[in-house]
């Protein structure tokens, strides 16, 4: 399998993990254009609600296996296994919160993360309609780990969905990608929490 090809698919599973939580359908795989042709919106200044300052309520932190990886999901998200991903994923009480989850996804790739965020938000960039990526930043958590937020909007089945994905690197080439994602007009409330949470990341020893 080429890289360009590894590269679609794990864009197309990133999107589908994420956007399933929130009731919108993707598109199926066979969208994608055949050739290796990325293009995407302009980027708008970065948005604010990327990296958070506000005391929201998070829960206990929560290890995923083998990974290493630990942060703090929102207070009362639950853990939901879904078929596919080797973790499980944080969805939201949806009554008392509008629907959302976050979901973590990663591979061994040797490429540079400038090109492997390119590859991906690209090739997600063709799958989607009116695709727009509205804000792009460095991304800081409470210890100090740096890593890339970008916030994405799409439409599916007529609803407005937001997947806010935050990339980062891991040991031996490995990349560790959380999305958030919940309808965009949650996004007040619901982005700062993904924030929040994401900001308590750590890396395992």
């Amino acid at each position: 399998m080429t890289y360009f090809s590894s590269a679609l698919n794990s864009s197309l599973f990133l999107a589908v993990t994420a956007l399933l939580l929130v009731a919108c359908n993707p598109a199926p795989a066979n969208n994608y254009p055949k050739e290796a042709t990325f293009t995407t919106s302009p980027v708008s200044p970065p948005l604010t609600n990327l990296q958070t300052n506000e005391q929201v309520p998070l829960g206990q932190q929560y290890t995923y296996g083998r990974s290493g990886l630990s942060l703090q999901p929102p207070k009362d998200w639950i853990k939901k296994e879904i078929s596919g991903l080797d973790y499980v994923a944080f969805v939201s009480d949806a009554t008392n919160t509008p629907s959302a989850s976050i979901a973590l996804f990663e591979e061994a790739s040797p490429s540079p993360m400038d090109e492997y965020i390119k590859i991906n938000i690209g090739a997600i960039s063709q799958a989607f309609e009116q695709f727009k990526e509205i804000g792009r930043s460095e991304f800081k958590t409470n210890s100090d780990i740096v890593g890339v937020a970008i916030a994405l909007d799409s439409e599916q089945l007529g609803r407005k969905a937001r997947q806010i994905f935050y990339f980062f690197s891991g040991k031996d080439d490995k990349k560790i990608v959380f999305t958030c994602s919940f309808l965009t007009k949650d996004s007040e409330k619901l982005a700062p929490l993904c924030a929040a949470s994401l900001q308590t990341l750590k890396f395992g020893n």
